[in-house]
């Protein structure tokens, strides 16, 4: 008898062996399978320029048979006798499964997209960031398929189900933790009042909730700064800085952002740029860091700007093109508001001369893309039609050189935008509308796309009369917001 039980259990221990090893073996084959559709991924893309639809055709092909072997496997490694197996194919799933959802996506198919992530959501039990991770692509494919409530229903769960937003090393998930205030963004983009409302008040309760459950936390400190952004957007100033002056450092002192936030607030939404200036000579006071240093010189002198203090101002700005001058060589503000202040002072020789220095030495920046607008106005204004069109056809070549040097980049994206502005100011409406379309087919998926083309649907409605033509520019829109 006792040698009959030594053979089952002989068996047996033979069995589970075998079924651990088969188990792994399956692992293994849904490893090679994903390897081999990575190095065609690779293979594919090595050329970005190259990408097709149809290059990547036998690529999205590989993925999907990694997917159909790991579901077609996961009724034989049950998460009962082999957890760590079965979570390491579930993790070969949805890695094929993100990689392939982002290649349809790319690719406008949208539908296809959301029905590999939804049949990856119903076929796997995903954890942590991985589910997060699943779920907002989810949401991202049916917002930009134009279904805005299901996508709305996906983000409420990622709130409520990653709460609090931390992962297991106690670092905060900003994906999460700032979803409500694209909630906002998104239901205000989509003219959605009523939704806004809602999403506000849940907002404001979501980031007091945290502060007051995790209190003396970095997330509290995240929490109140998202929460005084809210308060800005809804302009109740005297609660935007309350909840900033709460923000400290190690030393018990407010810290450096939140009180540059701050003096922000006083400036631009209090109207009251004293207090700001105030605020930002004590800040420049206590800040070793040369760098910061000469930050907060820039804001003070900007600030000197707007209470009409052109003196300061530029004495400020020449300040730092004279004791920071790395800095000064990276950032053109302050050369910027230099040539603005004699502006500002009616000394317009200077002015423009200091602007063409802008031009001359900045030429890859916004701001020099703007010094043409500033000049162009000003003669617009002084009635010289001569020198306007002499710096309107300066712009014009300026801005094209800049699109043609830099295609593809951020930079063809501006000249295009100002060149919009340009055609606006001869008054060729048609022409400012089709540089603002031309921008949004260059770059779509991106906000300076988005801005183009909301701008050229403003221009159709409003001064060509086209409503139809600024609707269908909108409607164009909507799935992207």
């Amino acid at each position: 008898m006792k040698q009959v039980t030594g053979i089952v259990l002989f068996i047996a221990i033979l069995l589970s062996a075998c079924g651990k090893d088969g188990s792994r073996q399956i692992v293994f084959n849904a490893e090679k399978l994903f390897n081999q559709a990575e190095r065609e991924y690779n293979k594919a893309t090595i050329k970005p320029e190259l990408v097709t639809p149809e290059r990547l055709a036998p690529v999205m092909d590989k993925y999907r048979q990694v997917l159909r072997y790991c579901y077609a496997e996961f009724d034989s490694i049950g998460y009962d006798k082999y957890p760590e197996d079965r979570r390491n194919l579930e993790s070969i799933a949805y890695v094929s499964a993100d990689k392939l959802a982002r290649l349809y996506t790319g690719q406008g198919k949208y539908d296809s997209s959301i029905a590999v992530l939804q049949q990856l959501l119903a076929m796997t039990s995903l954890t942590g960031k991985s589910l997060m991770n699943a779920k907002a692509d989810l949401a991202g494919s049916l917002q930009m398929s134009g279904d805005w409530l299901g996508a709305l229903g996906i983000y409420r769960s990622l709130i409520d189900t990653f709460y609090p937003p931390v992962d297991n090393n106690g670092d905060i998930i900003y994906r999460i933790l700032n979803l409500p205030i694209r909630l906002i963004k998104t239901s205000e983009l989509l003219n959605f009042p009523e939704e806004t409302k809602k999403e506000i008040g849940s907002a404001e309760r979501y980031y007091i909730r945290l502060i007051n459950e995790w209190p003396n936390s970095e997330l509290a400190n995240a929490s109140r700064s998202n929460l005084a952004a809210l308060y800005a957007d809804m302009e109740r100033w005297d609660d935007a800085i309350e909840t900033l002056s709460s923000i400290t450092d190690s030393t018990g002192a407010v810290d450096l952002w939140a009180a540059v936030r701050m003096a922000e607030v006083y400036a631009q939404g209090k109207m009251q740029p004293r207090r700001a200036a105030e605020l930002y000579t004590s800040l420049i006071s206590r800040e070793a860091d040369s760098t910061r240093q000469a930050g907060l010189y820039s804001r003070l002198g900007k600030t000197y700007y707007d209470m009409g203090d052109y003196k300061k101002c530029r004495e400020t700005m020449t300040f730092i093109k004279d004791n920071f001058r790395s800095y000064y060589a990276q950032d053109p503000s302050p050369q910027k508001y230099i040539a603005m202040s004699f502006a500002g002072d009616k000394d317009w020789d200077r002015a423009e001369n200091e602007y063409q220095w802008l031009i001359t030495n900045f030429p890859q920046t916004e701001e020099a893309f703007t010094a043409f607008l500033d000049i162009i106005d000003h003669y617009d204004k002084d009635k010289n039609s001569r020198l306007r069109d002499n710096w309107l056809s300066r712009a014009d070549e300026f801005y094209n050189e800049m699109a043609t040097r830099h295609a593809g980049s951020s930079l063809e994206a501006s000249a295009l935008s100002f060149k919009a502005e340009v055609a606006k100011r001869r008054g060729d409406w048609p022409q400012a509308a089709k540089f603002l379309e031309l921008l949004y087919r260059k770059f779509p998926g991106t906000d300076s796309g988005r801005m183009a083309l909301t701008k050229a649907a403003a221009v159709y409605r409003e001064k060509l009369d086209n409503v139809a033509r600024a609707d269908s520019l909108l409607n164009l829109l909507r799935p992207e917001i």
